[in-house]
């Protein structure tokens, strides 16, 4: 952390620093979860700091000593075209480690994340939004949505749905009963022989005649308002949720 107080010293011409991305890299670093990488910490000819301010700041925030490659004498000329490349995301690094289906899965563990960690499946005020690290360790604890990304994706093509939130749905509701839920899934993409009084039946027409796009907690309340009708034995002529009148119902 002093090292690295000096070295933020020398940093005449770098970005304005992000307090946000300060806290979190320096949360990573209290818990033990950094990864530290190839990237470095570069200082130009004259020993100015080019890049790695933020992980600098998160050292002296954090009161953490990290180990970090440095690079010195990179010529000046280079400053703009550092950390300019795209941002790397989950799916991308599923696909490294040959994950099938990453991009489904990777948007499918988003999901999950952000229903575990706060009841919604949409971006709400207050979440942040899922690092790397975090979706991964979800798919640590939670390895058996994996066989459920095939299904999700064929709900998805059926129902006018995303991939990941399709397959995210049906991995939660197959976690309290799977057999219940591979009748249910089947139904809603057949719609055979139902009434039309069937939340399932209801659930289908509200997915397929979207005139104005749901959006994530929408879907996700509707179909979980379907399945808890539907485990109850009860019918119903309208199947509605609104975000702004009702929690999200918890699935049983």
């Amino acid at each position: 952390p002093e090292l690295a107080g000096d070295w933020l010293a020398k940093n005449p011409h770098n970005r304005k620093l992000r307090d946000l991305r300060v806290r979190r890299y320096a949360a990573d670093m209290v818990a033990g979860k950094w990864k530290s990488n190839a990237e470095t910490i570069k200082f130009d000819l004259q020993g100015n700091l080019l890049d790695g301010q933020h992980r600098l700041a998160a050292i002296i925030f954090a009161n953490t000593p990290i180990e970090m490659l440095v690079a010195k004498n990179v010529d000046p000329a280079v400053f703009d075209t550092i950390d300019t490349g795209a941002t790397r995301l989950i799916g991308d690094a599923l696909y490294i480690a040959h994950e099938g289906n990453a991009p489904a899965l990777g948007t499918a563990l988003g999901f999950i994340w952000r229903y575990r960690n706060g009841g919604a499946f949409a971006r709400i005020p207050g979440l942040q939004t899922p690092k790397i690290q975090e979706l991964e360790e979800t798919l640590k604890q939670e390895p058996n949505i994996r066989q459920y990304i095939h299904l999700g994706a064929s709900l998805a093509r059926k129902l006018n749905l995303g991939a990941g939130l399709a397959s995210a749905l049906v991995y939660i509701l197959s976690e309290i009963d799977e057999d219940y839920a591979t009748l249910f899934w089947e139904s809603l993409i057949s719609g055979a022989d139902m009434k039309e009084s069937n939340p399932i039946w209801r659930l289908r027409e509200r997915l397929m005649a979207q005139k104005v796009k749901l959006n994530a907690n929408e879907i996700a309340g509707l179909c979980f308002k379907a399945w808890n009708l539907c485990r109850e034995g009860k019918t119903t002529q309208i199947l509605s949720w609104r975000a702004s009148k009702e929690a999200m119902p918890v699935p049983v």
